[in-house]
């Protein structure tokens, strides 16, 4: 940033106050944030970065926090001291028996609401192609394997049903059933915190440019009306 001339420093800290949501995805090792960030692409549009079990950079507007089955030392470390909004996911819902009644558990545990989401499922694309193969009597192990055994008995319930049903109405059925959409909220919930958190880089950056000589009288101008 202070490379550059000082127009250009001075647009770059305005610019990143009005970005796109930046979100880090972040969990242990198999936990599935990998999954949940192209589910996350996928379903919303957002601007995603997995970061493993680390602490989220100082770009991130949001966190994602995924965790398994069940909370782990390394997620209650991760989350008692968190310096950007979070939202915590338990992940791979598709694969387990009572996944509202893990999440509640976990939600127990960290002192937070906790939301099962299958990214597999929401991630889901099904081509037209893939319907012959959903609606045969033994589905084809890549199916299995792309879409697992609870999205091929969700689309076969549905093409059971609905017979003429599209590979765009599959897709919504698997999206419906992953639970992604239980984020949607919690997501716009935290847009007031992520104001508050750009506003704060955004003085510290214009700070750091007065300090520096980087377009001085600018940033000073720019500083008014924010708090000390």
């Amino acid at each position: 940033m202070l490379g550059w001339g000082d127009d250009e420093a001075l647009e770059q800290v305005q610019t990143r106050r009005s970005g796109p949501l930046t979100v880090a995805v972040a969990g242990r090792p198999g936990a599935g944030s990998s999954t949940m960030a192209a589910a996350l692409r996928t379903c919303f549009r957002l601007c995603c970065m997995t970061i493993g079990d680390t602490d989220p950079p100082p770009t991130a507007d949001l966190l994602i926090r995924v965790i398994g089955a069940q909370v782990r030392e390394q997620d209650r470390r991760a989350l008692a001291d968190v310096a950007v909004p979070t939202i915590v996911v338990a992940a791979k819902a598709d694969v387990r028996s009572d996944p509202r009644a893990l999440a509640d558990a976990a939600a127990d545990d960290l002192g937070r609401s906790v939301h099962p989401v299958s990214g597999l499922l929401a991630s889901a694309a099904v081509g037209p192609a893939d319907l012959v193969g959903l609606r045969a009597a033994d589905p084809p192990a890549p199916l299995l394997r792309r879409y697992g055994l609870t999205g091929v008995a969700a689309a076969r319930e549905l093409l059971d049903r609905l017979p003429e049903s599209t590979a765009r109405e599959v897709t919504e059925r698997l999206r419906a059933v992953s639970g992604i959409d239980a984020l949607a909220d919690p997501i716009r919930e935290r847009s007031g915190p992520v104001a508050t958190l750009r506003d704060r880089r955004l003085r510290d950056d214009l700070r750091l440019l007065a300090a520096r000589g980087v377009a001085r009288d600018d940033a000073e101008r720019a500083l008014v009306g924010f708090a000390s």
